[in-house]
């Protein structure tokens, strides 16, 4: 700070205030109105003037318009009345400045402009007569402030009626009033940084989604230490409830800190302001948010979530304002998708932010080229033994500088280890020591994971049986607790035939933030349609039967869909058509009868046909979901047989017959026993119904059916009837 005005007031004998010359500053005069006579003298100076005001102000001009000025003064004589105090931006040809003086136990702030007094705040103290007292006004920029001896403080007011920098001084009123020294001084150049948190930072909620808040404040400052922290609505000065200007934590050094607890979830961003309540200097944090963070793991189809590649073209998508992306890409600072390049990162976070009604972070905790459990060509994930590898270091260093808290993870990863071979008892098992590492770290038993399964692969990198045993191994995980199942089989790839492009990308975002909301227990449908059991017709046809999740009603396209295949013994059979027999039926017609029962297949392999996907009606178009295999059953629910007395006579009400239904076994017709009954009867019109239910016979096929009334007994008497008819077709 330098001084532009020190006096005081020492002479020998008394002296015009206007014949003085002052130790730092130019001369004095009498501010405009002012006519009352002011002597420097052995005490200092004094007003001689009785009940007169009397204002002086040097002719020194301040380097700036934002300084302090201190006058040292006191009331003699038991006089009460009687006032002393300081004036800054004092106007060289208008009654116009501001001014504090002390009176009677209190400290008044005020202006006069163009001669009209206004009061602008007021502190009380206990003063004593005859006792000094420093009282100092303080003006930057629009804030106006003002304290005294005694622990009188008049807090920054904000006001713009005199902004010129103007001049220095003084004011007395009355007969006892004593000026024994006063000080100008510009102001240092308070700066007030808020280093923590930084902008964007999004600070997890303690409950995931529910709870408070804690939000961790520090910084810099040069000049004046601040002594007061708030939170405010972003760019505004409206405070966040409960959260008010209090006592910074820590001040000194250069260096200041605090701690703000029990931070409601916020529907928009918050700053922290930092002051000195003195000269009113403030310093603004960028935008804290106390939202929600979600975790991002896996190899390159996740690193692309957050990549400044524009790999996958450029996106349509607009970030929405509450959304930041942070971790090993952004090096931990709290950033803005970019629109160019982060599809699926924005896709997601925009729904989450919709859903959640407050900011939301996605931490990317991604490594390119990474295995489970192997290296591939970035890192491991599980080490032998279930210990974390580089890749999961990695993530949880970016998990931690986030806050370590977050409300569910993403794992989007697979193409490595299905090049290397891996088995799916080998990446099942890693995948849950992974998962029980990351719950530990989160504190969280029922941490929710939201498990992306192995997508398509069309550049030979991968063939069928490597791709299977990883995405069996998927989908087995995806039956424990609180793992949610997204398919992207059918979603489209990049020309490099491993990686998605911009509008898969889209989509494979939206379907994460649905699989994370229905985790939390926001939504209830993350699931498009699956296979439920399939139904051999006849020969050549099978009915594929799926199950739906409202809202969605039907599947859809009607004809020509895609994707599914078909098993006989073992052999895949050539698919002439798939059409859509109901909103929850599929007819696979097919090119060669059947020997045997088959099993259906969906989106089986590393390069399935997805050119016209089987999806539901929802909003999200979500496909039906992969499929291992799924043993057809029959649709004929029995045999019936006609029972005559002579050939032609129904043989009616027959009771207690026994029934053997025979089938070809090594190519011999009738020599197998396929299924027995003991007491069946016949209608009024001769009919013997056999149910085949749950007995595996496929339709189409030829058995042989024995019909006897005998008990087993030798010599049963009346003799048993036997009826034997072959070629029975069901």
């Amino acid at each position: 700070m330098a001084a532009f005005v020190v006096d005081d007031f020492l002479e020998a004998g008394p002296t015009l205030l206007t014949a003085h010359t002052p130790a730092v500053g130019g001369a004095w005069a009498l501010q405009t109105g002012y006519a009352s006579a002011l002597y420097c003298g052995s005490s200092g100076l004094s007003n001689t003037g009785a009940a007169t005001q009397g204002v002086a102000r040097n002719a020194a001009t301040p380097p700036a318009a934002n300084y302090s000025v201190t006058v040292v003064g006191r009331i003699t004589g038991g006089v009460t009345t009687d006032f002393f105090g300081v004036t800054a931006r004092a106007q060289p040809s208008a009654n116009t400045f501001y001014f504090a003086f002390v009176r009677n136990g209190t400290l008044f702030l005020a202006k006069y402009v163009a001669g009209t007094y206004t009061q602008l705040g007021s502190a009380t103290f206990t003063m004593s007569l005859d006792t000094d007292y420093a009282v100092t006004i303080t003006v930057n920029g629009t804030s106006i402030s003002a304290s005294c001896d005694g622990g009188a403080t008049i807090s920054p007011v904000t006001d713009s009626a005199i902004s010129g920098a103007g001049a220095a001084g003084f004011t007395t009123f009355g007969a006892n009033g004593y000026v024994t020294s006063i000080s100008a001084d510009e102001l240092a150049a308070s700066v007030y940084t808020v280093t923590s948190p930084p902008g964007g930072k999004v600070c997890p909620l303690s409950g995931g989604t529910t709870g408070t808040a804690t939000i961790a404040v520090a910084g810099t400052y040069t000049g004046t230490a601040p002594n007061q922290v708030r939170l405010v609505q972003d760019g505004t000065n409206t405070p966040v409830a409960g959260f008010d200007w209090t006592a910074i934590a820590s001040a000194s050094g250069g260096n200041f800190s605090h701690s703000f607890t029990s931070v409601p979830k916020g529907a928009g961003w918050y700053n922290v302001q930092v002051r000195d309540t003195v000269s009113g200097t403030v310093g603004v944090s960028g935008k804290v948010g106390a939202g929600v963070l979600f975790m991002v793991d896996g190899q390159s189809n996740a690193w692309l979530w957050f990549s400044s590649q524009a790999y996958a073209g450029n996106s349509t998508l607009t970030p929405s304002p509450l959304l930041r992306v942070t971790g090993i890409q952004a090096s931990n600072a709290w950033v803005a998708p970019s629109a160019a390049t982060m599809n699926a990162a924005i896709a997601c976070g925009n729904a989450l932010v919709t859903a959640l009604a407050c900011p939301v972070a996605l931490v990317d905790g991604a490594t390119n080229g990474s295995g489970l459990t192997v290296p591939g060509s970035g890192a491991q994930w599980v080490n032998g033994g279930g210990s974390g590898g580089a890749a999961y270091t990695s993530s949880n260093n970016a998990l931690t500088a986030a806050g370590g808290k977050v409300a569910a993870t993403i794992w989007i990863q697979g193409e490595a280890d299905a090049e290397a071979g891996v088995t799916q008892s080998a990446y099942y098992t890693a995948l849950g020591q992974l998962i029980t590492l990351r719950r530990a770290v989160v504190a969280d038993a029922a941490h929710p994971y939201i498990l992306v399964g192995l997508g398509r692969c069309t550049n030979g990198a991968i063939n069928d049986a490597e791709a299977e045993p990883i995405k069996l191994a998927q989908l087995q995980k995806c039956a424990d607790a609180n793992i949610r199942r997204v398919d992207r089989l059918d979603l489209a790839l990049h020309t490099d035939g491993i990686h998605h492009t911009a509008s898969a990308f889209t989509k494979l975002g939206q379907r994460c933030a649905q699989a994370i909301l229905v985790a939390l227990g926001l939504e209830s449908y993350d699931r498009g349609p699956r296979i439920t059991s399939a139904t051999q017709v006849n020969s050549t046809t099978v009915d594929v039967d799926v199950t739906l999740t409202a809202p969605a009603t039907t599947v859809a396209p009607a004809s020509g869909i895609t994707g599914f295949r078909v098993l006989d013994a073992g052999s895949p059979v050539t698919i002439i058509s798939a059409t859509r027999q109901s909103a929850t039926k599929v007819r696979l017609v097919l090119a060669a009868p059947l020997t045997g029962a088959p099993t259906v297949q969906y989106l089986y392999g590393a390069t399935p046909d997805v050119a016209t996907p089987l999806t539901d009606d929802a909003t999200l178009a979500l496909p039906l979901e992969y499929n291992a295999g799924v043993l057809a059953g029959v649709t004929a629910s029995g045999v019936s047989i006609t029972l005559t007395t002579n050939g032609s006579a129904p043989a009616a009400g027959l009771t207690g017959l026994r029934v053997a239904l025979l089938r070809k076994s090594g190519g011999v017709l009738f020599s197998s026993l396929a299924a027995s009954w003991d007491a069946e009867t016949t209608d009024g019109s001769g009919v013997l119904a056999l149910s085949l239910a749950g007995l595996g016979i496929p339709p189409g096929e030829v058995l042989g059916v024995l019909v006897t009334d005998s008990d087993g007994t030798v010599g049963q008497d009346p003799s048993h009837k036997a009826y034997f008819g072959h070629g029975v077709a069901v």
